[in-house]
């Protein structure tokens, strides 16, 4: 950041800063900490150890007057060998345990001899030993500042439509705006021409909008220090010199850029879109199959995956001298897709889909020259060979002072203000008054489109501060006539808990409740968890009861109104249904508690709904097959509607999920239910006079359902029958051969009186004559 910047920040006021500019400081990572009290040591002598074959006694120089006594394993200790000595008190990075003096096998051991691993880095040349340092290594150098670790890394979070921020430089742009510091100047010499370019580029593809390269020929040399320390400061593998700069460059400026090997490349490229299987072996090492319109480099095949991924048959290497170097500007959507498409995911795509700076392309190839000159001076250089054409990426917009008060509430100077932020932002500034300010947005900003874009741009760099704090207004509460939203009111009022689930689950899942011909699936899932559109809502309410399962909650009674999926004739159907779920996870353990749920609380939570919509249906058993075909049911409205079903989750079902305990879910079907008037039934009267209450129990044959019972009271339209509840369904053989006995208690209660005897033994007359009649039922003292 130093490099482009004349900071006014300590290292300490960086975080907070960055936090306020929208940039997240999620980690501060300062390597000198870490790797305290470890150093550069010298080992002078080893001997075997003499209790044990495998390990040596070395004498190591430290830098003080008496060397220490160290016992080591490592293959490689021999003398003279600059080494990294843990001295009692450090801390094992990789580890985290503490180095103490003490004995090992009876000899006394005044430290530790590190390797790479232990330390938390990178060595392929020592892999299984202690870190072998280089002769120029300082005695009693800390280790940190030897290796050039003494740097502070931060580790930053940045929202996607920030494409802007994903390198140092958009960084240093924005403290910069925020007068946090001043940009240094940057030098970045013309390209110097002393051969020719010997690779034509064809263009076919709509989705490249601008594809440049530079030949280089006689390359030698390593990879410069500064550059391989900070590559490893942020996670990066050493690759080979090119290839290592272009990846600098990368996070520098947030320019990625693609190194080919030139004596690997025929004469002419075409960028292009690929046809039906095409393949590739990636950089990766993995044969891609690629998708039909893939954006790629090609010869006769594919050879780089652009924007992405490079190919393997045109790899750099470390003996390669000379390259081609590509620097582009690419359609962000066909990179999104392709990488999603691939699943592959890489620095250069992170940049290229959420959008770079056209401005950066050319910036990128020369920075890349003067850094590769800075290892090889006599390289040769060829011109720019470009195909396509650069967009500016520049759009207008406006902000006008009523929106900017609104929102803000802010006034006349805070709207000057307003501009000189926007300017300092890159904005070029067209238009100002009083009313309104029109600027051109900068050609690196992507997510520039409405006013509130700008706005957030003030607030960021102006702060929050100055903003006044306003009251929230005072609103009446919400008054619906939303038939849903009623329903859903109902259920949370009878202590259900409304969620929202995700409409997308796994394959597996989803199949335990539909065919997988009937299931919608998901062209492009981002990942195997996230393949297919639910075909029914239980199947993310059985997630949430598993979560609530593996966290112990004793209960979970959810509610929702959610979508759910299938394919029906070819075509794919999306439905609106309520849902309810009840699972108790934990039994209850004390006789106080509510005795244990059953199929019958969802039944009557759904029903207490139908009577809201309609009485026009009638309950029959079973229902769909996730469902336990002894404990479901059906509302049917009118003829063949199903409108709502219930019931116990299959117990199979519950156990390939994981779920240990009973689930009970009802459905209701909202697009089927009865457009009737009035369909929301008002609020009853509350009666004064005294309910009575009478108990009834009738002799059926077995396979009269209690629902028909009841219907048959309720078609009386008796308005003093205020409840009916069947309490008692008992089956015996002293009973009779497919005989059953129904008890149910009818709540009595007039609006206008106290009834009487005779109102009590008319209304019961008309009770058994009409289940004698209708149902073929016995009162059972007859």
């Amino acid at each position: 950041l130093l490099d482009w910047l004349e900071m006014k920040l300590s290292h300490d006021e960086l975080p907070g800063k960055l936090t306020t500019l929208g940039i997240e400081v999620e980690e501060v990572i300062d390597y000198s900490k870490l790797l305290d009290k470890i150093i550069v040591g010298q080992i002078l002598t080893t001997a075997p150890h003499p209790n044990a074959d495998k390990l040596r006694v070395c004498n190591v120089n430290i830098g003080t007057d008496k060397p220490l006594q160290i016992v080591c394993g490592a293959s490689n200790a021999r003398p003279s060998i600059y080494v990294a000595v843990s001295l009692p008190g450090a801390i094992i990075p990789a580890t985290n345990t503490e180095i103490k003096k003490g004995k090992i096998r009876g000899i006394e051991s005044q430290g530790m001899l590190c390797s790479a691993t232990e330390l938390n880095l990178e060595d392929d040349s020592n892999i299984d030993g202690i870190i072998e340092l280089p002769e120029t290594a300082i005695i009693g150098q800390a280790i940190a500042s030897a290796l050039g670790l003494d740097d502070i890394v931060y580790d930053v979070s940045i929202t996607p439509n920030r494409g802007d921020l994903f390198s140092v430089y958009g960084i240093a742009r924005q403290l910069v705006a925020a007068g946090y510091g001043q940009f240094k100047k940057l030098d970045m010499p013309d390209i110097e021409v002393t051969i020719d370019n010997p690779v034509e580029l064809q263009l076919e593809s709509e989705n490249c909008e601008y594809f440049s390269t530079v030949a280089i020929k006689n390359f030698s040399g390593s990879t410069p220090v500064k550059i391989a320390q900070r590559l490893k400061l942020c996670g990066q593998k050493l690759i080979s010199p090119p290839v290592d700069i272009a990846n600098y460059i990368c996070f520098d400026i947030g320019q990625p850029m693609h190194i080919f090997d030139l004596d690997k490349l025929p004469n002419i490229i075409t960028i292009r879109d690929t046809k039906a299987n095409e393949e590739i072996k990636t950089l990766a090492g993995k044969i891609e199959i690629l998708p039909e319109g893939t954006l790629v480099a090609a010869t006769s095949e594919p050879i780089s995956i652009i924007g992405i991924i490079g190919g393997e048959s045109t790899a750099v290497t470390k003996k390669s001298s000379n390259f081609l170097v590509e620097s582009s500007y690419f359609n962000k959507i066909s990179i999104a897709k392709t990488g999603q498409a691939l699943h592959v995911n890489t620095d250069a795509r992170t940049r290229f889909e959420r959008g770079v700076d056209p401005a950066g392309v050319s910036l990128a190839q020369k920075y890349f020259i003067k850094m590769l000159k800075e290892v090889c001076p006599n390289i040769q250089i060829s011109a720019v060979r470009s195909v396509g054409k650069l967009p500016e990426n520049k759009h207008t917009l406006s902000l006008s002072y009523k929106k900017f008060h609104d929102i803000l509430d802010c006034n006349a100077d805070d709207f000057k203000k307003a501009r000189d932020v926007l300017q300092n932002l890159g904005f070029k500034i067209l238009q100002c008054s009083d009313e309104y300010i029109t600027v051109e947005s900068p050609s690196w900003r992507h997510d520039m489109s409405i006013e509130e874009d700008l706005i957030e741009e003030f607030l960021q760099i102006n702060g929050l501060d100055g903003i006044h704090p306003k009251p929230l207004p005072i609103a009446r509460a919400i008054q619906t006539d939303n038939c849903n939203d009623k329903l859903l009111d109902t259920l949370i009022c009878n202590g259900y808990q409304e969620c929202k689930t995700f409409s997308i689950i796994d394959a597996p899942l989803a199949e335990l409740f539909a065919k997988p011909l009937d299931i919608v699936k998901i062209s492009e899932a981002i990942s195997s968890e996230f393949a297919v559109l639910r075909p029914t809502v239980i199947a993310s309410h059985l997630k949430a009861v598993l979560n609530a399962q593996n966290r112990t909650l004793p209960l979970i009674k959810i509610a929702e109104i959610g979508k759910q999926f299938f394919i029906k004739d070819g075509k794919i159907i999306e439905e609106n249904v309520l849902i309810g779920t009840i699972s108790e996870i934990e039994k209850p353990s004390h006789w106080t508690k509510p005795a244990e749920i059953s199929v019958f609380d969802v039944k009557s939570d759904v029903l207490s709904l139908i009577n809201i919509l309609t009485t026009k249906v009638r309950l029959i058993t079973g229902a769909n097959p996730y469902y336990h075909p002894g404990r479901s049911g059906q509302f049917i409205y009118q003829k063949d509607t199903c409108i709502a079903q219930f019931g116990a989750i299959h117990p199979e079902i519950s156990d390939k999920i994981g779920i240990k305990s009973a689930v009970y879910c009802f459905e209701i079907f909202l697009e089927r239910l009865p457009d009737e008037p009035n369909v929301i039934a008002p609020i009853s009267e509350v009666s004064p006079y005294q309910p009575v209450y009478r108990d009834f129990s009738f002799l059926f044959d077995k396979n009269i359902p209690a629902g028909k019972v009841t219907d048959t009271i309720k078609k009386l339209h008796i308005n003093e029958i205020k409840d009916i509840n069947i309490f008692d369904v008992y089956e015996s053989t002293g009973l009779g051969n497919n005989k059953k006995a129904i008890a149910f208690k009818l709540t009595l209660q007039s609006n206008v009186g106290t009834l009487s005897d005779l109102d009590l033994q008319s209304i019961s007359t008309k009770v058994v004559e009409a289940i004698t009649s209708k149902c073929n039922g016995v009162l059972r003292d007859r």
